[in-house]
């Protein structure tokens, strides 16, 4: 059976929308190639029931890296706690470590837009 739109799973797969909080100001907002970089963490809530009727909490950090134009804008605005809408890619790097040998892996997200939620949290 013949899909009629093949490349649309991959795409939808790699793509990622989440709101929530800012963890902390965005750290080395700095240049890398002469292009702006910013670095900072996500994190969303997840409240979900067990199967013993009990309420659970989870929170999951997500490293987020902004480029460019953005990532100017996160370092001049962002503040820790600012409620975030992050749109982008998400992204897998891997590497060698140099002491140990072995291999190491790192995913993030890598923002192509970002709006904020409150008007409240930004930073001045």
């Amino acid at each position: 059976m013949r899909r009629a739109f093949p490349y649309l799973r991959s795409t939808i797969r790699r793509m990622l929308s989440m709101v929530d909080t800012s963890a902390r100001f965005p750290s080395n907002v700095s240049q890398l190639n002469e292009n702006p970089v910013a670095n900072f963490s996500l994190a969303t809530n997840e409240r979900f029931k067990e199967r013993n009727d009990q309420w659970q909490d989870r929170t999951e950090w997500h490293s987020i890296v902004a480029w460019k134009r953005l990532a100017e804008i996160v370092g001049e605005y962002v503040a820790k706690g600012s409620k975030l809408y992050v749109e982008g890619k998400i992204q897998t790097s891997s590497w060698e470590d140099r002491q140990s040998g072995e291999r190491k892996y790192r995913t993030e997200i890598v923002a192509r837009e970002a709006r904020w939620c409150r008007q409240d949290n930004l930073r001045s």
